[in-house]
């Protein structure tokens, strides 16, 4: 090989070389710095409402900084005395507004929030809608049925959907949710509900009106519907009609006659004594009756009176 060929050969394969480095020189950045890590008490498995927080059921976490949620518990001794006050899922963050206030003591008085009422409702028509489908934590809407005092049977029954969008707190004894369970429809016959005080006061009275009836929502839909009143017109059925009398009427007793007062009468006797006559009257107050019929002794008196001269 020439010497001229072998020169331009060499300044070629440098030149390339230098291209390569001056690439790879480009397209390295610098590293970025190690973000800051901060502990986190995370889940090991579902934690139930109500029920104190048991240390084998929790663990620390090394989670980055920008990762980790407002409110987080830093040490198992700060989530080892605490209660939730919602359930937890498995792998969830241990959080402050997930817990009910510090020394709060575990039951239903410590799951109402501030401001709201637990109200129980008696149910005698549960067994047989919802009572098995109902959890508590699911959101219903409270229905009243009732009928005026003073109407005829149930024409006049109306069902209004009295409050919407209603927590269930607990479903007769029970408080914590259970997926793979069914409330026992032979032994449900109330739940428990929170609300406001107003809504409370509503339930209440109209517990005391009328029925109580529940429509179970989708959790999803928390949107307020136009509250409806349903009468025995929108079904569509005649109103009932009064029984017939089972038999035939009787005519009402005769009213008691009023006894009019005693009407006097004068009558009139003569004598006759030897050969003179005489004229005796007498007064008889007698009771006035329909086609009276005269005696022997006004019979006599009167042939008497009529034979003798005046």
């Amino acid at each position: 090989m020439r010497p001229q060929t072998l020169a331009v050969v060499m300044l070629a394969l440098v030149s390339g070389l230098a291209a390569v480095w001056g690439v790879r020189s480009s397209m390295k950045k610098p590293a970025a710095p190690a973000e800051e890590t901060v502990a986190a008490v995370v889940a090991l498995d579902d934690l139930a409402r109500g029920e104190p927080i048991d240390a084998a059921r929790v663990e620390i976490r090394e989670i980055p900084k920008s990762r980790a949620p407002e409110g987080r518990l830093a040490s198992l001794e700060e989530a080892t005395s605490r209660t939730p006050s919602i359930p937890m899922l498995k792998g969830e963050f241990v959080i402050e507004p997930k817990l009910l206030p510090k020394g709060s003591r575990p039951g239903m008085a410590s799951m109402i929030p501030a401001g709201m009422r637990a109200f129980t409702i008696q149910t005698p028509s549960f067994s047989s809608s919802l009572a098995g489908l109902i959890q508590p934590g699911n959101r219903v809407d409270v229905l009243l049925t009732i009928t005026p005092s003073g109407s005829r049977g149930d024409d006049d029954a109306t069902t209004t959907t009295l409050l919407q969008n209603i927590e269930l707190l607990a479903v007769h004894t029970t408080v914590e949710a259970d997926a793979g369970a069914k409330a026992d429809p032979n032994g449900t016959r109330s739940v428990t509900l929170l609300v406001t005080p107003r809504q409370a006061a509503i339930l209440d009275l109209g517990q005391n009106k009328g029925t109580l009836h529940l429509a179970l929502r989708n959790g999803r839909d928390e949107a307020p519907i136009e509250e409806t009143t349903a009468t025995l017109a929108d079904l569509g059925l005649p109103p009932a009609t009064p029984p017939a009398p089972a038999g035939p009427i009787e005519p009402p007793p005769p009213a008691l006659a009023v006894e009019p007062e005693p009407e006097p009468v004068v009558l009139t006797i003569r004598t006759l004594r030897g050969t003179l006559a005489g004229r005796d009257q007498i007064t008889v107050h007698q009771r006035r009756r329909a086609a009276p019929r005269p005696t022997a002794a006004e019979t006599s008196t009167a042939a008497a009176a009529a034979v003798l001269p005046r």
